[in-house]
């Protein structure tokens, strides 16, 4: 098809049945065939009137080509931007789990580990609630002590994954945190584990006062190497029978 042909079939009618004759997929498709039509007429590069994308005045061809570019190129500025703070915070929380972890790995007496491991939560990772409760009858710093449900440690035994979501979905879990158990809007469980054990020996809760901080379908890759972490770590503080 070319632009003469469609006009030579127009007959008298004019302007009116040519264009009637094309729509603006046919126009496109002609114009991606012969890129050479603007290379032979120029002029119309100047000519053709266009209404600007961000006001009510008409532009040139050439500048809403340029426009475009520009707000593309506007575009790709912002998602680089984005990687790149992306890729900051990525690195500060990595370089706050190694933290943790040299501070976990060093610390000989296992009857600290839980205060420590609460503690460099809260400090380096921005979450006002946290706690550890292991089902071994020990006393030991920052571990609730108190009843456990059969319930909730078999739920915890199936806890293939970090659970996120409202607090409300864990009245048990939100009772461990004495006093301030109401403030809690959102909640992280993780289950401990010694190595590649299937069984639990505990819970690590973090809480939030944000109901959005934690909630389900988020991503939960940090969570997960945390659990392990913090379970290869606190794992020190059982009795022997309970890691054999």
């Amino acid at each position: 098809m070319s632009l003469t042909s469609v006009e030579g079939n127009a007959g008298g009618d004019g302007r009116g049945r040519r264009m009637a004759d094309l729509d603006a997929a046919q126009v496109a498709a002609w114009l991606q065939q012969n890129p050479e039509f603007f290379e032979t007429h120029r002029d119309l590069l100047s000519q053709i009137r266009l209404r600007h994308p961000h006001g009510g005045r008409a532009i040139s061809l050439i500048e809403r080509q340029v426009t475009v570019l520009r707000d593309s190129n506007r575009m790709l500025e912002k998602r680089v931007a984005d990687f790149l703070r992306i890729g900051r915070d990525n690195d500060a929380l990595s370089m706050k789990m190694q933290g943790l972890a040299h501070a976990l790995l060093g610390e000989r007496e296992p009857s600290r580990l839980p205060g420590l491991l609460c503690a460099g939560l809260r400090r380096g990772f921005d979450v006002p609630f946290v706690l550890v409760r292991l089902w071994a009858d020990v006393n030991l710093p920052e571990t609730s002590q108190g009843p456990v449900s059969s319930r909730l440690r078999q739920w915890a035994d199936r806890l293939d994954q970090p659970f996120c979501g409202p607090a409300e979905q864990q009245d048990e879990i939100v009772a461990w945190f004495p006093d301030r158990g109401q403030e809690v809007a959102s909640l992280a469980v993780m289950a401990l584990r010694a190595g590649n054990e299937t069984q639990s020996f505990g819970l690590l809760v973090i809480g939030s006062h944000d109901p959005n901080r934690f909630q389900s379908g988020m991503g939960t890759v940090v969570l997960e190497q945390l659990a392990d972490m913090a379970g290869a770590s606190l794992s020190r503080a059982l009795p022997a029978r309970q890691v054999a």
